[in-house]
């Protein structure tokens, strides 16, 4: 209180809660960080109290598991009942969409780095994994996990703990590709704290796919995932795309249609409906009419910047 009326203290305390409250943590030590070592030589960071940051190079490895889908769309979904009608409104179909507030679940492989031989530090036992990006809040992971023997050796390093898979929860806050920094934040047996920026992890546009949120009551999810498409096919505010393919071999055919099957809702020998929920909020419809020599899809999207990746997806959907 006695610093309140003091002008320059005043903004430089603004300056602070500005930088903590709007800017990621790994763009802000590199702000306070005067270097960063590209040889591995640790480089302190001055943050102004007794214990300071060092840069060490990076060891630690994330190796992604599953290339073309994320963890939500593998899980498999309730066996419907008989139930031969089902109520859909919009309006609460919305409510739970902001109830579940659904994470995007990518599975990674967690290993050293051995090709870098005898590590940096020994005596690591927890680290903290930052993950930062535009399309994401910040995802931080504490992962007890690490013990490098004293004379630098790893003792089992290809099982658990110095192997294991790891699932990372991402809380989308626009649905668009991006480029996610990995940072790895760690304290050694003595306390000291280190830092080490891991290579970084493509978001991309698959990533962002989840099946359609169904109320944990609703006895038959196939009924209510075509239903909620009618709805959200004449809803106003869709935005509208076309896209006509050559009808590719069957064997080519057969891979796109199981390629998009955790997100079909209706399907028959010449049309398929797809509906896939983009967090937080949007959808991307698929209306596809198949021909022996054309495929014929419909698009509508209430997010319309995710139609300008459509192109790559479904080249993807056909590689």
């Amino acid at each position: 209180e006695g610093y309140y009326n003091h002008v320059d203290i005043r903004d430089i305390a603004h300056y602070y809660y500005m930088l903590l409250t709007h800017v990621p943590q790994y763009k802000i030590i590199d702000l306070l960080s005067d270097q960063e070592s590209d040889s591995g030589d640790a480089n302190i960071i001055d943050s102004g109290g007794a214990t300071s940051l060092k840069n060490i190079k990076n060891f630690l490895i994330l190796h992604r598991v599953n290339q073309f889908y994320n963890e939500n769309s593998l899980e498999s979904e309730p066996i419907d009942q008989n139930e031969n009608d089902v109520l859909v409104q919009l309006d609460s179909y919305y409510a739970i969409l902001k109830e579940q507030n659904k994470k995007v679940r990518i599975l990674y492989n967690f290993t050293y780095n051995h090709d870098l031989g005898i590590p940096p530090i020994t005596n690591i036992f927890a680290v903290n994994i930052s993950f930062n990006g535009i399309s994401i809040n910040e995802t931080i992971l504490d992962v007890p996990l690490l013990n490098y023997k004293q004379n630098g050796i790893v003792d089992g390093k290809d099982d658990f703990p110095f192997a294991f898979n790891l699932e990372v929860e991402l809380d989308i806050l626009i649905p668009l590709p991006d480029e996610i920094q990995v940072y790895a934040l760690f304290n050694n047996v003595e306390g000291c704290p280190y830092r080490a920026k891991m290579d970084s992890i493509p978001l991309n546009i698959q990533d962002l796919f989840l099946p359609i949120a169904c109320p944990a009551s609703c006895k038959n999810i196939q009924l209510y995932k075509q239903k909620l498409f009618g709805l959200l096919w004449d809803a106003e505010d869709m935005e509208t795309s076309f896209k006509s393919l050559e009808t590719p071999n069957p064997d080519k055919l057969n891979t796109f249609v199981n390629r998009l099957r955790p997100y079909i809702i209706d399907e028959n020998e010449d049309n398929i409906k797809v509906s896939v929920f983009l967090p937080p909020q949007y959808h991307l419809l698929m209306n596809i009419t198949i021909s022996t020599d054309r495929q014929n899809i419909s698009m509508k999207t209430d997010y319309w910047k995710i139609l300008t990746f459509i192109d790559d997806y479904l080249e993807l959907l056909l590689k």
